[in-house]
């Protein structure tokens, strides 16, 4: 028997097919039912009938593009998300004091909402958070009516860590900067974690430690952890000021302060150009340091000389901050010629420019992973910020200023391979500082925030239980 696609009917005086697959049909029933009828004679086919068509080949399937959002590469799937996640999350724009200026110069009212666009990877997490409550169901551990951080949350510990409880707004400062703020863990938490990332970074050098911090464990409660974008960098505007300074970025944490914790307890935490901002902030307001701010962790920085440029630092020092002083300020003059050469150059995608960044950020055994994220946060980062920051850097200065930071524990970590700011800067801070608490991790460079997370972790820790303890000045420890 053969069976054969029915086509619509023609206007044609000519047979149509479905006819002769009546015919066809009916003949071998005839055959089956009379074994001395002759076979039937293959009909021949139809001058209207479609040949069939051949079989299209299989396209390859095209590799997956970079995200061209740095969040994306920034922080692991697991810290990725927007508003709309769970439902704890919330999008709002906080002002502080004198903001009354526009991003962009197009006037916008005080307490306007602003509310981030989900990249893809932020897509991908709402779904997960929409598939994951079935899936710790079957796996036994439960769920609870609302989701993470919702109405009955899961105690699931497994669902807290891939899905964490964010809330993601802005705050704007007072030149018109709109600084992306990405909180974690419980609003209403006694204590409050700060955490400033360094230049050509995001906030994502920090999620692995915001997110141990929120999810509380080692006698510590659940923390309330605010991270962000400085100025320029990951998803914050620049802002009216020029030039960029690290007394500015000081200012910009007030504004963060003054916007996200307006009471309680603050333990602050600055990687490199962050702990500058740190810095800058003790200087420039050290009657906080105390009564409100509570402890400070200072990562792989410096309080100046980065790039000298005078006796009695060695010839070869002073030559090569005088060579990147003038690339820079070319960046700043030509921005496009910089971005040119980024996109000609390989990129984060290829082995030479992971194993360059690893080179120059990392130590030896570095996780792949860690080297690929902070390839991707390096590379998205703005021409303008890369540029524009490193004269602020090698101009800052607060050696001899950080009286503020004697009333509360300071620790400083800092990586035996770090190249951009060697172990000698972290001593530096230690002499001035003589009740801080010094780590050297051995193997570790710049990047030791996230090649060795337990690095700040666990003083982060310390610095928290001794925040929730009570004042305590550090003078005295």
């Amino acid at each position: 028997m053969t069976n054969e696609t029915t086509p619509p009917a023609s206007d044609s005086d000519e047979p149509s097919e479905a006819t002769g697959a009546e015919q066809q049909t009916a003949e071998s029933r005839t055959a089956q039912t009379t074994p001395d009828a002759p076979k039937p004679t293959k009909k021949p086919r139809a001058a209207n009938r479609p040949k069939k068509a051949a079989p299209v080949p299989k396209r390859a399937t095209p590799p997956s593009e970079p995200a061209a959002e740095p969040l994306a590469a920034a922080e692991p799937l697991a810290a990725a998300g927007t508003a709309g996640t769970t439902g704890a999350e919330t999008s709002v724009t906080s002002v502080p004091r004198e903001a009354t200026a526009a991003t962009d110069g197009a006037a916008q009212p005080a307490g306007s909402i602003h509310e981030p666009v989900p990249d893809a990877a932020e897509q991908l997490v709402s779904a997960a958070a929409a598939v994951l409550p079935a899936q710790v169901a079957r796996d036994g551990a439960g769920t609870g009516r609302g989701g993470v951080g919702g109405e009955g949350a899961s105690a699931s510990s497994s669902y807290r860590s891939i899905v964490p409880v964010r809330r993601i707004h802005s705050v704007r400062t007072r030149d018109a900067a709109l600084l992306h703020v990405v909180e974690y863990g419980p609003a209403d938490a006694e204590l409050t974690v700060v955490l400033a990332h360094g230049w050509t970074l995001t906030h994502g050098a920090w999620a692995g430690a915001a997110r141990a911090l929120a999810e509380g464990g080692d006698g510590l409660p659940p923390v309330r952890v605010v991270t962000y974008d400085q100025r320029g960098h990951g998803r914050s505007t620049s802002g009216l000021a020029r030039p960029f300074s690290i007394d500015q970025l000081g200012e910009d944490l007030l504004d963060v302060l003054d916007a996200t914790v307006p009471s309680g307890p603050v333990v602050l935490g600055g990687h490199s150009m962050g702990g500058m901002t740190a810095m800058a902030l003790a200087a420039a307001y050290p009657e906080l340091f105390g009564p409100r701010i509570a402890g400070v962790l200072l990562v792989a920085t410096s309080a100046g000389d980065l790039a000298p440029l005078e006796p009695p630092f060695p010839l070869r020092e002073r030559l090569r901050a005088r060579g990147a002083l003038r690339f820079f300020a070319l960046g700043e003059r030509r921005p496009e010629v910089f971005a040119r050469g980024r996109r000609v150059l390989p990129g984060p995608h290829t082995k030479a420019h992971l194993a360059a960044v690893k080179q120059g950020l990392f130590g030896p055994a570095a996780d792949e992973a860690a080297v690929r994220s902070c390839a991707w946060m390096l590379y998205n980062t703005s021409p303008e910020a890369v540029c524009g920051f490193f004269p602020a850097i090698a101009a800052h200065d607060k050696a001899g200023r950080l009286g503020a930071m004697a009333n509360v524990p300071v620790h400083i970590v800092v990586g035996d391979r770090d190249k951009l700011t060697p172990v000698r800067h972290s001593k530096r801070l230690a002499a001035e500082l003589s009740h801080a608490e010094l780590r050297i991790e051995p193997g570790c460079g710049h990047m030791v925030l996230t090649e060795r997370p337990q690095s700040v972790t666990a003083p982060l820790r310390e610095l928290c239980r001794a925040a929730v303890r009570g004042p305590s000045v550090g003078a005295a420890r």
